[in-house]
């Protein structure tokens, strides 16, 4: 967007009040993995003095039961969430057994037998046998190792006020961040994108460089993770996502969660066993496996899909996909990177966004395919409008744009974050990259004791709130009816059917 024009558009918002009263609302889900003293993953079950991975609502697990996943609560000041990390993570690593810890890097680390992969295991209820059976259908459908990618997923909203200054309706408001979103997100890629290395035991069907006799990557890649070899599903490649209306996403999203994949009918036709392989043979299970770098979401209800929220009372607020861990950072993001997202949502909000045709579906597309594999390259190009530009010269543009926004907002700490940003040297991964001595499973053991500080950051008084949530996490894991009045067969029945409402 030419400055003047963005200007021009800051100050008609300021007029109308909208930074005046501006909140931002963010929460964080943060993966990671247990892994042994040798960076080798864990085999042991979800630490009980964590809590409950069932009933504690800010440490829980995701695909297997070595991910841990840290949830934070909503926060109005950026600040705060990510102290709320930091303590949460201290508390983490305090209560993990003694040899163990997080894996800082988003590409898992050596694997030799992914049988040892161990799927999250949940308590015998129709909910916990749900989630189990995800799981299994994930790794029947992906891989076990694939499922073991993680990252930082960055949920943004804002105040329903400021809101309505930009859109009477808010799915429609949100609706453009995400088409604008999709737009930028090779910016996103370059600038977060923290995984250019892959040990030699995960699976690729790409041709790589060999960076030692352990190792392969790319040497001007960014997100490995978001590639086709990471958090990609060859079943949803089709699907042609529709963010132009809730009701044409809705539509595709209930397509792919009804409409049979012939490789997922194919794991129930060769199964052997009396048990359940997925939850269905559709292209999606539940609407979790949809991949995407971001998608419009809704706070869950007891007893209610995501799909039926989304579709009865509209999208409140959107969830970020596409952010690796950063390797420099204990916790995997810091808060200058989490000003810095916020920037681009703001940025992304309040822009004016066209809806989006199938012809510039195909540029995005290839847009971020250029960010993915070659985005360190100064000579990398992307495609707007059908003409080629150089990626550096529009996000020089862009990132003007972002400091001019960072200039409206009330928040100094915003101008900080993009300037200190902007005059970042150090380059995500670059030790590894530049070092012939070092494997990337080295790498990460590096890392491991590097922010083995945040361990010993925090007192017994501070880290005392995430013991006692604990601790209650297993009071009402105890307390739980396992007799529901229904079996696992109807419930699932009762469960695909709300997709008919």
């Amino acid at each position: 967007m030419p400055e003047d024009s963005l200007r021009l558009k800051l100050n008609q918002l300021k007029n109308k009040g909208f930074f005046e009263d501006l909140v931002v609302l963010r929460g964080i889900e943060k993966e990671s993995l247990r892994v042994d003293g040798s960076g080798v993953i864990s085999t042991k079950d979800h630490p009980e003095s964590l809590g409950s991975k069932y009933t504690n609502p800010e440490i829980t697990i995701d695909f297997a039961e070595s991910q841990i996943e840290l949830v934070s609560p909503i926060f109005d000041s950026a600040k705060n969430m990510i102290a709320y990390l930091e303590e949460l993570h201290a508390f983490v690593l305090n209560n993990l057994e003694e040899d163990e810890s997080l894996w800082p890097l988003s590409m898992p680390p050596r694997v030799t037998d992914t049988s040892s992969i161990q799927i999250g295991k949940w308590p015998l209820t129709n909910n916990g046998k749900l989630k189990e059976l995800y799981r299994v259908g994930l790794a029947n459908r992906h891989g076990k190792i694939m499922q073991c990618v993680s990252g930082i997923h960055y949920n943004f909203s804002i105040d329903s006020k400021s809101l309505k200054i930009l859109n009477p309706s808010p799915s429609n408001a949100y609706l453009g961040l995400i088409r604008n979103f999709k737009r930028i997100f090779w910016l996103v890629l370059t600038e977060f994108g923290a995984s250019q290395v892959i040990d030699k035991s995960y699976p690729s069907n790409i041709e790589m460089s060999k960076l030692n006799s352990s190792d392969l990557y790319l040497k001007d890649a960014t997100s490995l993770r978001m590639s086709n070899i990471g958090y990609v599903s060859s079943a949803q490649a089709d699907l042609n996502l529709d963010y132009n209306s809730l009701e044409g996403f809705l539509k595709i999203l209930k397509d792919a969660l009804l409409r049979p994949y012939a490789d997922y009918t194919q794991i129930d036709d060769n199964n052997q066993s009396n048990k359940r392989l997925q939850i269905s043979d559709s292209i999606i299970q539940i609407e979790n496996e949809l991949y995407d770098s971001i998608r419009p979401k809704r706070s869950l209800e007891k007893n209610y899909r995501p799909y039926e929220l989304l579709k009865n009372k509209g999208i409140e607020y959107v969830e970020v996909r596409g952010i690796d861990l950063d390797p420099n950072s204990p916790t995997g993001i810091d808060i200058n990177k989490a000003l810095l997202i916020e920037l681009i949502l703001l940025y992304c909000l309040i822009n004016e966004s066209p809806f989006i045709d199938s012809d510039e579906k195909k540029l995005i597309a290839l847009n971020e395919s250029e960010a993915i594999f070659n985005g360190k390259n100064k000579d990398a190009a992307i495609h707007i409008e059908n003409k080629s530009i150089n990626m550096n010269d529009i996000k020089r543009n862009i990132f003007d744009d972002l400091e001019l926004l960072a200039e409206y907002l009330k928040n100094e700490d915003y101008k900080k974050a993009i300037r200190s940003h902007r005059t970042a040297v150090a380059e995500l991964q670059s030790d590894i990259i530049n070092s012939s001595n070092l494997t990337f499973h080295e790498y990460g053991l590096e890392l491991i004791d590097k922010h083995s500080s945040l361990k010993n950051k925090f007192s017994s008084k501070d880290l005392m709130p995430y013991k006692s949530r604990a601790l209650e996490s297993l009071e009402k894991l105890n307390n739980i009816n396992y007799d529901e009045g229904i079996n696992f067969d109807n419930f699932l029945i009762d469960f695909n059917s709300k997709l008919n409402n």
